[in-house]
């Protein structure tokens, strides 16, 4: 008997080495052996670095510590936000470029890779048009709302990019792969 398991044992082993089988591991971070995850988090790698996301960041804080209505809240949108958005609208052509230098065979890295190539355009346009609306001295608020809209409409842009790019992954990608959207 004891001959029989080890020899049973061995056969699956032997059958297992032989396949091509691949074990998939990923966590809900986004960590992922599937290579289209990988090559999304590639990607978000490589337009974040040279501190973009940290800029979009302290803008996305000093938004939201100005209260609404209120002078000091106008206040802070007219002189910190301005720069923010310039110091945006400056590194988002580097960005680009290393976006566009990451090397990605996946279909679904490809077609991420071309969504963050035309958000960042989109980005830059957007943060270009919030400060030169700020420093036109148009009505703070006005131009306030205006961005917001803009940026409501650009999010929006970015769901349905990634609703498609996970409609057209493998069934067994999509969990990493959209574990991996998530962190852009």
């Amino acid at each position: 008997m004891k001959t029989f398991l080890v020899i049973a044992a061995a056969a699956i082993v032997l059958l297992v080495a032989s396949c091509d089988v691949e074990f998939r591991w990923w966590t809900a971070a986004g960590d992922s052996n599937v290579p289209a995850a990988q090559e999304v988090n590639k990607v978000i790698d490589a337009a974040y670095r040279d501190s973009l996301d940290e800029t979009f960041s302290n803008l996305y804080l000093t938004i939201n510590r100005a209260d609404k209505g209120t002078r000091q809240g106008a206040f802070i949108i007219d002189h910190e936000v301005p720069g923010l958005a310039a110091r945006i609208d400056e590194l988002i052509p580097a960005a680009s470029q290393r976006v566009a230098a990451v090397r990605v065979e996946t279909p679904a890295g490809q077609q991420f890779r071309g969504v963050v190539q035309r958000g960042l355009v989109r980005q830059r346009l957007l943060y270009r048009a919030f400060a030169a609306d700020l420093a036109g001295k148009r009505p703070t608020w006005k131009a306030f709302d205006r961005w917001a809209a803009s940026f409501n409409a650009l999010h929006s842009w970015y769901v349905l990019q990634f609703r498609s790019i996970l409609a057209a992954a493998a069934f067994e990608d999509r969990a990493p792969l959209a574990a991996a959207l998530r962190r852009y």
